[in-house]
């Protein structure tokens, strides 16, 4: 019983890191149609990049933070991520640092 409640849970995990993961931009706005950040965030789509931004329309549109993946993995270094982002999941819990940054000051 318990061996099957595992199995089933580590076979639940691997689905869920099969559809969350993404190894391109295009991949990652596919991904992303099935979840999407918190309105906190903006997307902004370019040919390389996609970022999020959180703006402060308060403030003259100022943007507060960011977070941007690159299509090139070795441009990640750059802007100093804890990771290289494969998958949403890893994605969410950047931005949603990002964000309880914002909302605890």
């Amino acid at each position: 019983m318990l061996e099957a409640a595992i199995s089933e849970s580590v076979t639940l995990k691997n689905k869920e890191d099969r559809e969350a993961s993404f190894d391109s931009l295009t991949e990652l706005s596919s991904v992303l149609k099935n979840r999407k950040p918190s309105p906190f965030w903006t997307e902004i789509k370019k040919e390389s990049t996609t970022i999020f931004a959180n703006i402060d329309v308060e403030c003259g549109h100022v943007i507060k933070s960011s977070v941007v993946i690159c299509s090139h993995t070795e441009d990640l270094w750059k802007y100093r991520l804890p990771m290289a982002i494969k998958n949403t999941i890893d994605l969410f819990i950047v931005l949603d640092e990002f964000q309880s940054l914002k909302t605890t000051q």
